[in-house]
């Protein structure tokens, strides 16, 4: 068992201490302002849409919805977003250029293409995760855990898994363009500057 813990600890810090963290992390960065932004613009005019929408209730009770409205696409649009989907995608994406598969000034651009897939991939995986445990808490915090899930625990799982997992396929197939774009971005910034040595992550040491 100390064995085991001791090989983990050395792996955790030799990948820790490998070479180009800060333009992963500015790239990952990129990829989040992105993603963060179109969220806010899309909730932007989402509430312009719903303020000019003629309804039938009366001033009491359209106050009240309007007040209702802007809380939930708010609270849906941008900070379930940010929280569930870019934040996560975007730090799949820091890990992979900085551990997984680094870019470097020596590849051709098909395999930085292949890179930047294989970054998006590894956020969409994180995505998943985030996605699931947020359906659990959320479940819980609903009562779904005592009520429905005692009843059909399998189903409801299954459910939520489906659900994360349409969630992450949705933020990859989505957010595929912008990590390429980052990752040729990177790769050309790699080949301007003058550095002694070229990052090299896990995939290179295969």
């Amino acid at each position: 068992m100390s064995q085991t813990t001791e090989r983990v600890t050395k792996s955790l810090s030799k990948n820790l201490r490998r070479r180009g963290a800060w333009p992963a992390l500015l790239t990952a960065l990129g990829v989040a302002a992105f993603l963060v932004l179109q969220n806010v613009l899309s909730t932007l005019v989402t509430l312009i849409g719903l303020a000019g929408t003629p309804t039938q209730t009366t001033v009491d009770g359209l106050q009240q919805l309007e007040v209702v409205h802007v809380s939930d696409y708010i609270w849906q649009g941008v900070l379930t977003q940010t929280l569930i989907i870019s934040l996560p995608l975007a730090f799949g994406v820091f890990v992979s250029f900085w551990i997984l598969a680094p870019i470097g000034e020596e590849l051709h651009l098909r395999f930085v293409v292949a890179r930047s897939v294989l970054a998006g991939a590894i956020g969409a995986v994180i995505v998943f995760l985030v996605a699931i445990v947020a359906t659990l808490v959320g479940s819980i915090e609903s009562g779904g855990i005592l009520s429905s899930w005692s009843i059909s625990p399998y189903n409801d799982f299954l459910s939520s898994t489906l659900q994360s997992l349409n969630t992450a396929l949705g933020s990859f197939v989505f957010a595929l363009p912008l990590v390429i774009l980052g990752g040729v971005l990177l790769w050309t910034w790699t080949r301007a500057t003058d550095r002694d040595h070229d990052p090299s992550g896990i995939l290179d040491e295969v």
